[in-house]
């Protein structure tokens, strides 16, 4: 293990950024961590418990770690040391051998994050351009960042260990950055240090632009995402998705006009995919992620068109949330939070939004929540756990919320779907078993209770389950060739066929019910968004091009 480099105290300095390198490093261990969000927005970076080890404030030391022995949230803090410090073994440094609390650590815990990119030993930040592969390297002048990018400062008279961060949004030329340790947000007039701040941009930083990008890679979130869909009535459906480019894009069905697009920038850079629920016929709300974990709701009605955006939470919204609507006066959204918890905020239509999240499971989360509703009072939900089973959450308005937890087959892996049946008197929930491709389901009817079973398939990514308006349940899902299956349950048991053959579908379907006739289901085609019409008077699938 090699050592870490001290730095010097300078009161003047704005920005920190450490050390040279750790050469064993796994980023499991980061994925692991659980620390606790102590400040109102931390980023999602995990390490923000860390206190200051030299000084009252850290304000030019910026050595931040834990008093031994370390925290049961990050059992392995010593094994990153810094020999240099007066406290040797506070564990003083994250995985890729950056200071905890310091913007190269938050930069290359963020690009792991969103990259699954390794850069260790880098060095300071202004050492970062030279320690980059030079194909990596774009100087700022004439380059148009993109997403996922780390935006760099680099040396100078004040500052001589240079700044990072990292570009989460752009629009046109001007990036949108998240960074660490920059001073900033201010306490009056006063620098805080080692905080996380996410309202600059390349065009209105305090210091001037940054000298250069690096570009190690594209985000995933920046495809456009699966999409997620709803029929108002049976002549008015709506498509919604995350376009990869900050824009959340919205396709309308009317029978009489056809398909119609419209869409909207988020500064805040969309990530994941879109929840929607209608209450009614005459409304729809809207519910996704942004990169600075906020959660954010568009509200639609008849009378009133779109409103919104309108932020509901300002952090630690990990990723995809689910909402559900059991009556047209009560919606209920659920998301999962950094640290793998399970909140959930409601609205009525009497007193508004709750916006105090509700806490009904504890840091063991690994998927997005599914939701679902038996009845006006009641509500399902559904998640993968850290030991790969499958949790779920049922909320009924006699009993409030009870907790189930079984074991999974292989174990769960990415999002389950859901649905309600014969009134509520039957439901199930549909999954991707882990490593092996297999489509499992876990079941329950009010007279039996919940049964569990697997079929061996190719699937990759999430299914998609509706109950059918020919069969008793169809439940879609996309196999390794690109051929999307429907595995459906009817008067001959369970049987499958291809919606459409190989090569046809690149991303995970979203099934609906648009009245007792149709369903639809929607997936991409490379770029082209697809809708699977069943018809039952027709007794075939047809498929369409929307954009």
């Amino acid at each position: 293990m090699t050592s870490f480099i001290s730095k010097k105290s300078h009161l003047t300095i704005r920005w920190a950024a450490l050390l040279v390198a750790l050469t064993a490093t796994t980023a499991s261990l980061l994925q692991a961590a659980n620390i606790r969000t102590v400040f109102a927005d931390d980023g999602g970076y995990p390490w923000i418990g860390a206190t200051c080890i030299d000084g009252t404030d850290c304000s030019g030391t910026y050595n931040w770690g834990y008093s031994l022995p370390c925290p049961q949230v990050d059992p392995s803090c010593t094994t990153y040391e810094y020999p240099n410090s007066t406290n040797p073994t506070a564990g003083m440094g994250d995985p890729w051998g950056y200071g905890v609390r310091n913007c190269t650590s938050y930069v290359a815990w963020k690009v792991n994050q969103q990259l699954n990119a390794d850069i260790h030993g880098w060095g300071q930040a202004y050492q970062w351009v030279s320690n980059a592969p030079s194909n990596e390297v774009h100087s700022a002048s004439g380059y148009t960042p993109q997403i996922g990018d780390i935006a760099q400062w680099n040396a100078t008279t004040s500052n001589p260990w240079g700044h990072v961060a990292y570009v989460y949004a752009v629009s046109g030329s001007t990036a949108s950055l998240d960074e660490y340790n920059s001073g900033y947000p201010k306490s009056g007039s006063n620098f805080q240090w080692g905080l996380f701040y996410s309202s600059f941009t390349s065009a209105n930083y305090p210091a001037g632009g940054p000298n250069n990008y690096i570009h190690i890679g594209t985000p995933s979130g920046t495809q456009p995402s699966t999409p997620s869909a709803v029929a108002r009535d049976s002549a008015d459906m709506a498509v919604f998705y995350n376009d990869g480019n900050s824009n959340l894009v919205n396709w309308s069905w009317n029978s009489s006009t056809g398909w119609a697009s419209q869409s909207w920038s988020d500064s805040g850079g969309l990530f994941g995919q879109p929840a929607v629920d209608s209450r009614t016929t005459n409304s729809m709300d809207v519910f996704y992620t942004t990169g600075q974990h906020k959660l954010v709701n568009k509200g639609w009605t008849a009378s009133g068109g779109w409103t919104g955006p309108n932020v509901l939470l300002s952090s630690d919204v990990a990723a995809d949330p689910a909402v559900t609507a059991r009556d047209s006066s009560h919606m209920q959204v659920f998301y999962r939070t950094q640290e793998g918890d399970i909140k959930s905020i409601a609205w009525d239509s009497t007193n508004g939004w709750n916006l105090n999240p509700q806490l009904l499971y504890s840091s063991a989360a690994t998927t997005d929540p599914t939701a679902t509703s038996r009845s006006s009072d009641s509500m399902e939900v559904f998640f993968g756990k850290n030991n790969g089973n499958l949790v779920h959450l049922g909320w009924s308005s006699e009993n409030g919320w009870i907790t189930q937890d079984w074991g999974a087959g292989a174990g769960v892996t990415g999002k389950p779907s859901a649905i309600t049946r014969n009134s509520g008197g039957d439901m199930s929930a549909y999954y991707q078993e882990n490593g092996n491709g297999k489509v499992a389901e876990e079941a329950w009817d009010w007279q039996t209770g919940w049964g569990w079973q697997d079929w061996t398939a190719s699937l990759v990514g999430s299914p998609s389950a509706v109950p059918g308006v020919t069969n008793v349940i169809d439940d879609f899902y996309r196999e390794t060739g690109g051929n999307m299956v429907d595995r459906y349950f009817g008067s001959s048991g369970w049987q499958t066929t291809n919606i459409v053959g190989s090569g046809s579908a690149t991303g995970n379907p979203y099934a609906i019910v648009r009245d007792t006739s149709n369903e639809e289901v929607f997936f991409w085609n490379g770029t082209n968004l697809e809708d699977a019409n069943w018809n039952t008077g027709r007794g075939s699938w047809s498929v369409s091009t929307i954009n």
